[in-house]
């Protein structure tokens, strides 16, 4: 005997939203990327695609693995304060340049090791209950700050510890498996990597031997010290600092923004996200005239659209947890808009507005490596390297830049990352 029809249809309603909900906790298990509808959605609706990154590389991870969500933790409120989220267990960046190392402080970057050395294979990263927290200086603003007071009689950058006293250490640098993996397997992770690399782009005459896969992610972040108080509204870690006596103590540090990037798009996909007490206030105090860009969470009046998962900034998965303190500030799929005009994407600490216009896709067209003019001048990162200088600045990048006329090839891009450029030890360092 068959159902009544409003039974059947119940039953249908409640089918499909099992597997609604099926579908969406296997998508949030799953690390987005290298999928057609996630390339699709990273280009047609970049701001959800935006979102779909930062619901699932802010999950709480899995201790004593490197990038695996905790399972037990499905989603942004089930979570456990001052742990690890996922890319917090990914490969370390920073924490291997010499100018921001206390005296006997080691290297502890997991990707750039001492003399360009090899590192460990994924599986072998050492992950405990925590992993390492290390900060570096914001080396964009930094290596442009030495290069524009360059010696006039050596060429030689001066000051090279002026980092300890102007550029304060709150930016911590982090990369998936996938990007590890293309750096490790290439040799990408010294000086001489990179530079075989450059040789064999101009045997070949082929400016992009520089590719990362689809999969390919980074995460650039930058902490702040917050208060007892500031900890219901943060992201936060306990850090112990070190006193030139040689004790510890303790401090509270909050995630105030991050970068989010991928390798979705031949040109990467960018995205950022910033904690509200920072969203509309540069680091001096006074007001960032720039405004966060997000339809998911925003209406637009001028354009007739509403927000579509969230209000007034606030993503809908993220209520109830200290997650919805954190803003879409905007994403960048191209250099200009449909209109030709130059997009930005705006973070207040990581590009401040009195820097210059802030264009990720822009500033990282320029990230490449040349050959050394002698290399057996032995200088650290973010030295050690060859490379052009960054800049922030909007628009299509100069064409010319890379050689002469477009022709010579005195730089080859890195594919868009200043990581290796900025961060490879030389093998015949010090």
């Amino acid at each position: 005997m068959s159902k009544p029809r409003h039974v059947r249809l119940s039953l249908a309603i409640l089918v499909c939203m099992t597997l609604a909900v099926c579908r969406a906790e296997a998508q949030l298990a799953t690390e987005p990327g290298d999928s057609g509808a996630d390339t699709a959605l990273a280009i047609q609706n970049p701001d959800e695609y935006a979102w779909k990154l930062f619901l699932y590389l802010n999950r709480q991870a899995l201790v004593g693995k490197a990038g695996v969500p905790d399972p037990s933790k499905p989603d942004l409120r089930s979570f456990d304060p001052d742990k690890d989220v996922v890319w917090e267990t990914w490969a370390l960046a920073t924490g291997g340049l010499p100018q921001f190392l206390a005296p006997g402080e080691r290297n502890r970057s997991e990707v750039y090791l001492d003399k360009g050395a090899k590192p460990v294979a994924w599986e072998d990263l050492p992950r405990g209950t925590a992993t390492a927290k290390v900060f570096d200086a914001n080396l964009t603003a930094f290596t442009r700050s030495v290069r524009s007071r360059l010696s006039a009689n050596t060429g030689e950058p001066r000051l090279l510890i002026e980092p300890a006293v102007f550029f304060p250490k709150e930016f911590e640098v982090r990369m998936n498996k996938s990007t590890f993996d293309t750096i490790r397997n290439l040799e990408l992770y010294s000086v001489e990597g990179l530079e075989n690399k450059f040789r064999e782009a101009t045997t070949n005459k082929n400016r992009d031997i520089f590719k990362f896969e689809p999969m390919s992610k980074e995460v650039k972040a930058k902490w702040v010290k917050i208060t007892e108080a500031d900890k219901l509204r943060y992201h936060w870690r306990t850090l112990q600092r070190r006193n030139p006596d040689g004790t510890s103590v303790a401090e509270i540090w909050g995630l105030a923004g991050m970068h989010i990037l991928t390798k979705d798009l031949p040109n990467w996909f960018w995205s950022d996200f910033e904690h509200v007490d920072w969203e509309q206030r540069q680091p001096d105090g006074s007001p960032d005239p720039r405004k966060s860009v997000d339809s998911t969470t925003r209406d637009d009046p001028l354009h007739g659209t509403i927000a579509t998962a969230g209000k007034d900034g606030v993503r809908n998965e993220t209520t109830g947890s200290v997650w919805e303190n954190y803003r879409l500030r905007g994403t960048q799929v191209d250099f200009v808009d449909k209109k030709g005009v130059p997009t930005e994407v705006a973070n207040t600490l990581i590009e401040p507005f009195n820097d210059g216009p802030s264009s990720c896709m822009t500033c990282h067209a320029k990230a490449s490596v040349g050959l050394r003019p002698d290399p057996t001048r032995k200088r650290p990162p973010p030295f050690a390297a060859n490379s052009l200088s960054p800049d922030f600045v909007n628009g299509i990048p100069d064409p010319t830049a890379l050689g002469d006329n477009g022709n010579t090839m005195t730089f080859v891009q890195t594919d868009f990352l200043w990581s290796m450029v900025f961060r490879a030890h030389s093998q015949n360092e010090q």
